[in-house]
């Protein structure tokens, strides 16, 4: 009964393990898509890059808590960013262009992602 026990054990500490690694993945994925391309469209702004890592860290957050997959994760990961994008521009410090490609490119590398993560947790 002891064994049975410890292998049940040793299966759920499996299991915290792996969602543990899913949440890091979630985090670094979306960190690195949002800095990412704030990096290639502001350059090295450090307001810019800081607050970029921020809403990252928060849209791999989301991702992983509503386990998102192909058609939640771009709404999850363009919405933060576009509201990040026009708060840059009422600032005055923003970027149209920002705006317009930026969107583009999270929605459409976003949407590649949230296969991959459906793809993952079939496998």
């Amino acid at each position: 009964m002891r064994a049975g026990w410890a292998a049940e054990a040793a299966q759920d500490l499996g299991i915290a393990e792996l969602e543990q690694r899913r949440r890091h993945r979630a985090w670094l994925e979306g960190v690195l898509l949002i800095a990412g391309t704030e990096l290639l469209l502001k350059a090295f702004a450090p307001l810019h890059l800081g607050v970029a890592l921020i809403v990252g860290w928060g849209v791999g957050e989301a991702w992983w808590r509503t386990g998102a997959g192909q058609m939640l994760t771009p709404l999850i990961a363009t919405v933060p960013y576009l509201v990040l994008q026009l708060a840059w521009l009422a600032l005055g410090i923003g970027q149209p262009t920002a705006l317009l490609f930026g969107g583009a490119f999270i929605a459409f590398t976003s949407s590649y992602l949230g296969v991959r993560r459906e793809q993952r947790l079939g496998e």
